[in-house]
């Protein structure tokens, strides 16, 4: 039914332009109307129906997200200075009993989202806050001082000052880490010798620069990955280290992610297994 109303309407459109514009009528092949359209008006609509349906999932994702927020009140702000904020500031039971509010709030979106966190206040309260947050081991710093006029943008330049140095000393460790395997001969390096590897031995830690990637598709041979050597580069395709992680992360294993150029030494990625 529907495709007969369909049709109809569509031969109503073209009897109007006929008769709007003389001359222009389009010859009668005798196919069906969808094999009378070229490919360039086919991708003409998907591409338009894709980006409507794009915008309304666009607008159904805020909307979850903005409930999300009421029902748990995060970000979770302390009384204003002229609103309760000397009495919470004097009472130390109810500031304690603030802080871990505070912590219980936050405790929803780090289950979600379990990034490290850094800790910015005044001493007194940093101290209060880390001797009832549920969160200690996500603490990678702390920064002690009033904020509370910095803007976000400021705010997030200052932190990020003190991330940069963690990344740095977790790479340093990390490159530790993987010459102390080499040393005992428990790592396989490279991308043949790692996919390989993968599915045989028990992973414990992939070691992998952030901007590695391998074009290809992925096909099974004799237990390990390999590149298939039909590859279309016009299509979307699969990441064979992408591929390489999951498999490590399925069989409990770590992954680690080290910056540009610090694994030249290690083909840019290395495994780490129990049983070499």
């Amino acid at each position: 039914m529907f495709n007969v109303i369909r049709r109809q309407v569509c031969e109503d459109a073209r009897d109007m332009a006929d008769a709007r514009i003389p001359g222009l009528a389009a010859p009668d092949t005798g196919l069906p109307w969808y094999r009378q359209v070229t490919g360039d008006q086919w991708r003409a609509f998907w591409a338009t129906f894709l980006g409507w349906v794009l915008d309304g999932f666009d607008f159904m994702i805020l909307s979850f997200i903005l409930i999300d927020i009421q029902n748990t009140g995060f970000p979770f702000e302390a009384p204003s200075r002229h609103n309760g904020h000397h009495e919470l500031m004097s009472k130390p039971e109810r500031l304690g009993e603030f802080m871990r509010e505070t912590d219980q709030h936050f405790a929803h979106y780090f289950a979600q989202d379990p990034l490290w966190m850094v800790l910015i206040g005044e001493r007194k309260l940093l101290s209060i806050f880390k001797s009832g947050t549920a969160h200690r081991d996500a603490m990678i710093g702390e920064m002690e001082g009033d904020y509370s006029s910095v803007s976000s943008a400021d705010l997030g330049k200052i932190v990020w000052s003190v991330v940069k140095q963690v990344l740095a000393g977790a790479n340093d460790r990390a490159l530790e880490e993987l010459q102390a395997a080499a040393e005992t001969k428990t790592i396989m390096i490279g991308f043949d010798a790692v996919s390989r590897a993968v599915k045989a031995a028990d992973a414990s830690s992939l070691f992998v620069e952030e901007d590695y990637h391998i074009r290809g598709s992925i096909r099974e041979t004799e237990g390990a990955l390999v590149l298939s050597p039909h590859v279309d580069l016009s299509e979307v395709i699969d990441d064979a280290v992408d591929l390489i992680v999951e498999r490590v992360l399925a069989k409990g294993g770590s992954v680690v992610f080290l910056e540009s150029d610090t694994m030249t030494k290690f083909q840019k990625i290395a495994l780490v297994v129990r049983d070499a």
